[in-house]
């Protein structure tokens, strides 16, 4: 039987979806998302430790699943590390958009969503982790912006000027996002 931390370094070793940003436990397989692909995901098999990869499931393919998002250290310290060695402004305004939408999911949940996770102590692990994860990478962004001539900030930033999300609204814009007004989220530009 291929265990959860087995399953993370099959992916790490043999997969272009590397590095992760959440995992999730059926009963036969564990499914994950990589930092770099919004169409695909990784499945390796409990029993053979075999890996596929797949496109990302539809929501109704998504609802029935009966997976749980499980907590593991490692994704959100290799996470860091993978961005510490390749930085760039569209890899950290890729990893910021996740955190901070991550950070909204999380905070919008309630009791009844739980059960989307293998337990409590996941769910405010992962949280806790999303929103370090997302303080850093706002400073990064933030110290990016005070050192950047170039960057013109638009009146609706100015009016906003107080508001954290708005600020950086330049920074992601410039690498590709932009706010979601209905939920104060990022998403990604039409390319």
């Amino acid at each position: 039987m291929v265990s959860l931390f087995d399953a993370y370094e099959i992916i790490e070793h043999g997969s272009e979806l590397w590095p992760l940003i959440s995992i999730y436990e059926y009963s036969d397989s564990y499914m994950a998302f990589g930092v770099c692909d919004d169409d695909r995901v990784v499945v390796i098999g409990k029993k053979t430790g075999d890996m596929e990869i797949i496109p990302v499931p539809s929501a109704s393919e998504w609802v029935c699943g009966g997976q749980k998002e499980v907590y593991l250290k490692e994704l959100f310290a290799d996470l860091i590390r993978f961005y510490e060695n390749n930085k760039d402004e569209g890899l950290l305004a890729r990893i910021y958009q996740i955190a901070y939408n991550e950070c909204f999911t999380y905070s919008e949940s309630t009791p009844r969503d739980l059960s989307m996770f293998r337990s409590k102590e996941d769910y405010d692990s992962i949280i806790s982790r999303w929103r370090e994860i997302e303080k850093l990478l706002y400073s990064e962004i933030r110290e990016i912006m005070d050192n950047d001539k170039t960057i013109v900030y638009p009146p609706c930033v100015l009016d906003k000027w107080d508001d954290p999300f708005y600020r950086i609204k330049p920074f992601m814009l410039r690498n590709g996002y932009t706010d979601a007004r209905s939920t104060k989220t990022w998403v990604k530009t039409k390319d």
